[in-house]
């Protein structure tokens, strides 16, 4: 099931919560469909996080090793 033929299902599921009755969805779908999309910024966080972690244990395998 596409992300897009999903939505529609979560706000129907929104819109039936209430009144002591909270139903949920599950599943990996339904999270990829309310989660918001990746920012640029994190396109370029985890490289620069990558770079950092080298400089600071000296080489790919003990950065690896320590995070």
């Amino acid at each position: 099931m596409d992300k897009s033929e999903f939505k529609p299902l979560v706000a129907t599921v929104k819109k039936a919560s209430g009144d002591s009755v909270t139903p949920a969805l599950g599943g990996y779908t339904a999270e990829k469909a309310e989660a918001p999309p990746q920012s640029p910024a994190e396109g370029v966080g985890i490289p620069a996080a990558a770079v950092t972690l080298f400089i600071a244990f000296g080489s790919p395998v003990a950065m690896a090793c320590r995070s």
